[in-house]
Formats: structure tokens, sequence, C-alpha cells
């Protein structure tokens, strides 16, 4: 748009023809044709200080300036090897930025219609992925940023040529765990991306390698930094958890898992060992990045946790109970016991206190059953205590198992005091969506995970005042 605000030019394509012409705001009518490009036009941005200018990128991989109105086409430059697919001019008009499918953002010095400076992408600048292609630009102020394919949004500094890439989120959360003791977390989305979480300077970091596309299924934190990683292809990876990088299957063969885990949890005594529930009714142990066993359930799981000295093996699901396993470490082996406990409805989360006194079982009907290990009793018999307005997504002990913790579909968190005496901490309007994650990061900061796919943490009394 000008800068008086009367003309506006646009670009697009209707019928095989592209087209991209300058029309009067009040009435519509065209009063000029931008010209000189022999494919679709991608991106048009107007320079609102005189003398006017209009300049074009397009999958013909040129971009283009125009004198106007009427927008004669000026001058070309075929510098870009791929589409064009974002340009736009500084807030002065004193330069101009282009971004392209060829993994560049450039800078055009508009007066001497040159090109001043190039911005490369990718880990290996080389040989970048298509996740570097460049799809938009933005230039506010001395501000300067561009979009990559992956999701990541570059900020460039003009003077150093460098830049810094801010990663988050795109896709629902399939995965989430939390290390304490790096001060980090890590999140696995349906599109196969992977994110390293600092908890300290809140920012993200992906995964790099060769991302198939194939979905995070499930992952857990394993010993020396990796992840243990079941991509939907049903096949279990390691990745360096410590360098954000992920396994190559030329160098590192993937594992046949047998299913898709609805939980894939770490050892709390040996994190070379995992466990994992799948919707294929198996329980399946593994060991440094291997499947060593597999036991199957006789009914389809949906929940599991180990007990504090993971002797014991806790499983909750359809069969709305949780029912427990014996666990050797030394031999690795799984033997059903007789302990069983009925809850309300489909055992949806499984919690274990952390001395192992207590197993948290929480179901369909939004019950938060409290049993006593021991006594194989619930203790909170009469009163199921359903707090939550709807489907509860999880729920975790601190780590000293002073507080438990809950989310929910309805927004909020509630932080439980003292067992379940009725001393509860109500969070409210956490996400307007939904929270689907919610872990202690220390006593008194919990750390949530909203489906609009906002963190968050928030700080909470030590003890019930």
């Amino acid at each position: 748009m000008d800068d008086d605000g009367k003309r506006i030019v646009v670009a697009g394509k209707s019928g095989g023809t592209t087209h991209c012409k300058a029309l009067l705001v009040d009435s519509g009518n065209a009063v000029g044709e931008v010209t000189g490009h022999s494919d679709t036009v991608l991106s048009v941005d107007y320079r609102k200080q005189r003398p006017f200018r209009v300049v074009t990128g397009s999958e013909d991989r040129s971009i283009r300036f125009h004198a106007g109105p009427p927008f004669a086409s000026l001058i070309g430059h075929n510098i870009h090897t791929n589409y064009v697919t974002c340009v736009r001019y500084a807030p002065d008009g004193t330069q101009l930025l282009t971004s392209s499918s060829d993994k560049t953002v450039k800078v055009w010095n508009v007066a001497e219609k040159k090109h001043a400076q190039t911005f490369l992408f990718g880990e290996d600048v080389k040989r970048p992925e298509i996740t570097d292609m460049q799809i938009s630009t933005a230039w506010e102020g001395d501000s300067l940023f561009s979009v990559s394919l992956s999701g990541a949004v570059n900020v460039l500094d003009l003077k150093t040529g460098e830049h810094t890439s801010l990663h988050g989120c795109m896709r629902p959360v399939k995965a989430f765990t939390l290390d304490r003791a790096n001060r980090c977390f890590y999140t696995g989305e349906g599109n196969g991306v992977v994110i390293r979480w600092d908890l300290d300077t809140k920012l993200g970091k992906f995964f790099t390698g060769k991302n198939g596309g194939q979905g995070v299924s499930g992952f857990r934190l394993a010993a020396d930094g990796q992840l243990e990683v079941v991509l939907s292809d049903d096949k279990l990876r390691t990745f360096s958890a410590s360098e954000t990088q992920r396994s190559d299957d030329k160098k590192s063969a993937p594992v046949v898992f047998g299913g898709v885990p609805r939980k894939f949890l770490s050892s709390n005594t040996d994190p070379s060992i995992g466990l994992a529930v799948t919707g294929n009714q198996k329980l399946i142990i593994t060991k440094d990045g291997g499947v060593v066993s597999t036991t199957a359930l006789a009914f389809e799981p949906l929940s599991a946790a180990w007990g504090a000295d993971d002797s014991v093996i806790f499983v909750g699901g359809k069969n709305k109970a949780v029912v427990s396993f014996a666990f050797d470490a030394s031999s690795l082996a799984v033997t059903k016991t007789d302990w069983k406990f009925d809850t309300y409805d489909w055992c949806e989360h499984i919690a274990v206190h952390p001395n192992g006194e207590f197993v948290v079982a929480v179901d369909k009907k939004k019950s938060v059953n409290c049993i006593s290990i021991a006594d194989q009793a619930t203790v909170n018999a009469t009163n199921p205590l359903r707090y939550h307005d709807m489907k509860v997504r999880s729920a975790a002990y601190s780590p000293t198992g002073a507080k438990l913790v809950t989310s929910s579909s309805d927004g909020q968190v509630i932080v439980w005091y003292n067992g379940f005496d009725g001393h509860r901490l109500k969070i409210p309007h956490v996400s307007a969506q939904g929270v689907t994650h919610v872990d202690f990061i220390d006593e008194t900061t919990i750390l949530t995970l909203g489906e609009d796919l906002v963190f968050k943490t928030f700080t909470i009394p030590d003890v019930w005042a």
C-alpha cells in the first residue's frame, strides 16, 4: 500500500494465469499492471517513500523493481537460485530484504539496485536441508527477521552477517519428558520434530539431522545423555540429547519396537532401562537402545509407572483397574502379580509416591484415587476427588512427594497438598484449550503445556498456609 493509503498492489493466480495489479482501495479499480515475470508472483511490497516503487518476487527465481504508478518494469535480478518467497522494504525505504527457497536471505541496496548482503542457512551451509528454505521476511525498525520452512524464526544481524534461530512447537506434542538435573525438558511432535528446551533461557532448540517425516510416538530420557525415540514407523532410535542430534539410520540401524507407546518411561534407578506400554496390548522393556522383553497384556493399557525402587511396575487402562507386575532388574524379567485395584472407569494416568507408599490412579470419570500399596486400599474411598470439570490429562508427584499436581482439559491445574485432606490450590485459566502436560521442576515450581503449544511456569507455596 502506498503512503496515503489510496493504492494497493496485489499478486495471485487465477485460471492458470498470473496476475499482479495495482488497485484503488476505495473503488477496487485497476490502475496499473505489474509485468515482467515469467511465472507466479509469490510476494510483493510497496515502497512508501518517493519515488514510489514496487518490488516483486516470483517462482521464476527473480525479483523485479517497478516504477509507478502505473508500475513499469525497471530492472530484474536473478541472483536467487530457487523461488523467491518473500520481499520486504526496510521501513525507511533505503534497503530491501528478500527470502528464497534457495535457503538464503538477501539484502539489497535499492538506490543502486544492487545486492548488498547474503545470509546463509543450514547446519552445513554447503548442504542445507529442505527445511532451511526461507519462506518469509520482516523488517521492523532495526530488526530483521526471516522464517524457515522448519518453522524456525531467524533474527538477522546486518553488522555481522550472522543470524540467531528461535525454535518452538508447531504441532501437537506427542511426547514430553522433564530433565530436572540438567534444567531442561524435551518435546516430540506429530511431524517428527524433537526439541530441547532450556528452563533458564526459555529457549528451544531443534534436534538436527535428517527428519524423515515420521511422527514421534513416544520417547524417554536414557543413560549418558541419550533419548530413546519411537517414531510412527514403529522403530526405536537413539538420539543424542546432550548434542540435540538425531540418529543416522545408515550408521545405526533402528530397532523394531512392536507397537505405539502409550507411555514410555525411564527406570528410577537405572536410566539404561525403559518401560513402555503399547496400544496393541504389550508391556515392553528396553535397555541400551534395544528391546529386551515383551509381555502380552490382557487389556488395552493407557498408563503405566515404575514403583519407587523399580521392583514393581503398575499398569492401568481400559480394564478399569491398576494391576502390578514384579520386575527383576538383574534378569530384566517381568512377572504378573495378584495385586489389583479397581477404578471407576478407564485408568488413564498413574503416579507413584517417591517413597513407594501410594499409587495415584486417575480415571476417565475424573476421579483421583489414592491407593495405599501396603494395605491395597483406597485412602480417599468416600471422596473420589472429582474437582476438575473436564478430562484429566496428566498427574505427577513433587520430588519429595509432599504435593501432587493434575492438569485438565478444563484449562485448570490443581495442586494437592498433604495427601488428600482437602487442601488444594486451583490455578485457573492456564490454557483456554486445555493443559496437556504438567510436572514439578522443583517443590515450588511447576511446568505446564497447553493445547495452544504454550509452556508456562508457576511458583506455588511450598506448604499449605
